[in-house]
């Protein structure tokens, strides 16, 4: 959320969370982390990236029904 764009603003949490809003439910994990550190990548363009970038994905799948 961190990374900067051309005019010095942040990606932030609004530009997550409308990039995971337009996945599919079903995308696999793999597809989604790619496809946002893609965003990010073009939100940045040309600013040199001054950190890293960390993506971490989890999927609920409901609780265990216990007996």
């Amino acid at each position: 959320s961190e990374a900067h764009g051309p005019d010095n603003v942040q990606f932030g949490v609004q530009r997550i969370t409308a990039y995971l809003e337009q996945c599919e439910p079903d995308a696999d994990m793999e597809t989604v982390t790619n496809g946002l550190h893609r965003a990010v990548a073009d939100f940045m363009t040309g600013r040199p990236q001054f950190d890293d970038i960390a993506i971490v994905a989890l999927r609920y799948l409901g609780r265990e029904q216990q007996g």
